[in-house]
């Protein structure tokens, strides 16, 4: 057998699971059923490599949880990565917004150095040079023109490789190629395991549009320098990466979907916090869209518990029902009929999934369109990516 591909033996298959076990392995499979089906469904696709980028954090963040949960199981793999590039990696980086803010500038401000530069010595003539008539970053939308990403904010994704000299396709190629198998072994390794599913199929057909800017002609908002609105911009990113893509691929009521939206809204509201946080304290008279962001802001602090819970957080970061040892859900609310099995009724003063599903999708929505109010992108030139 291939040094590529997962292992198992007599002394190395699962040792007697218990039910609880056996969730957290159902949970596994959901997810990687549907990761699979995204991977092989979009694979002929222009836009494939934009979706692979938008999905990497959270394809490394569940690669990563599986296999450590799978390695406590005694299912041990051996499924090399060739890559400079490490999956911890990728997957700390949905969590960044932890820093301090000033730390996360400072990284915003190096990437858009370091594509200015690049872009700049292409540039044969002077004048086009001092008036920054080149470009230094690329916005990604979908069909209707709607933002999803941008070339910096995925260059901070992939530029943290463990050999500085890696020719960087060559690395993200092997990394994608370690993903896949994961996915692929993991799926197949998991198949015996019974319980109610609950993936559902995905769309295809997926267009993806771009254009190109100069980070210094992206518009001027009161009282914010160029580290700051870059800041809201990749924030955004995150966000309508997970409205405008992932949630056309992917039908609602997914799981992997639901986890992903609650992941990616907690650490941008974490985010804005700090940013306003930074700039609240500032004498300037703001425009009302972002005084109506600082509002959201506040809104959702006062109203956290419905939003976000500790416990919560922690099982939809980790295939586990255990927050440091103790099984979150409540015994009288334990279903295996029901998404995540009682977990959300536990968390969330006994709503269902459709409920919290409904509330942390509006939540998402929300910030996005306060977002896009206060940067106010103009991409509705963007040209099909061919």
């Amino acid at each position: 057998m291939s040094n590529n591909k997962m292992r198992s033996s007599k002394k190395n298959k699962p040792k007697n699971l218990n039910f609880v076990e056996i969730l957290n392995l159902q949970l596994i499979k959901n997810d990687f059923e549907t990761i699979e089906k995204i991977i092989n469904e979009n694979q002929p696709t222009e836009g494939a490599p934009i979706i692979f980028l938008i999905i990497l954090p959270y394809l490394s963040l569940s690669c990563v949880e599986a296999l450590n949960i799978l390695k406590e199981k005694r299912i041990l793999t051996n499924i090399k990565n060739n890559s400079s590039h490490s999956p911890e990696t990728i997957r700390n980086d949905l969590k960044k917004t932890m820093n301090k803010i000033n730390k996360i500038y400072k990284g915003i401000l190096e990437i858009d150095e370091e594509a200015d530069l690049k872009f700049r010595n292409e540039v044969k003539y002077e004048f086009i040079k001092t008036n920054n008539l080149y470009y230094n970053i690329g916005f990604y939308t979908d069909g209707y023109h709607r933002y999803i990403s941008n070339t910096q904010y995925m260059e901070s994704i992939i530029r943290e490789a463990d050999d500085k000299d890696i020719e960087i396709s060559k690395s993200m190629h092997q990394l994608g190629i370690f993903l896949g198998e994961c996915t692929k072994s993991i799926t197949t390794l998991l198949k015996p395991v019974k319980l109610t599913e609950f993936t559902v199929p995905i769309k295809t057909d997926v267009e993806i549009f771009y254009k190109d800017m100069h980070t210094d002609n992206l518009g001027h908002i009161d009282g914010l320098d160029k580290a700051q609105i870059l800041f809201l911009i990749h924030t955004l990113a995150t966000l309508n990466g997970v409205k405008n893509l992932l949630s056309t691929i992917l039908p609602q009521e997914n799981t992997y979907l639901f986890r992903i939206k609650y992941i990616v809204t907690y650490y941008a509201y974490c985010g804005l916090e700090k940013f306003k946080n930074n700039i609240i304290n500032k004498n300037i008279d703001y425009s009302s869209e972002m005084k109506d962001l600082i509002n959201l802001i506040d809104e959702i602090k006062a109203d956290r518990d419905t939003y976000f819970n500790g416990d919560f957080r922690s099982c939809m970061m980790h295939y586990s029902l255990k927050n440091k040892g103790v099984f979150i859900i409540d015994q009288k609310l334990l279903n295996q009929e029901l998404p995540f099995y009682g977990l959300i009724e536990s968390c969330f003063n006994g709503k269902h999934f459709d409920e919290q599903n409904v509330v942390i999708t509006n939540l998402m929505n929300k910030l996005s369109s306060a977002l896009e109010k206060t940067i106010s992108l103009n991409l509705d030139d963007s040209k099909i990516l061919e």
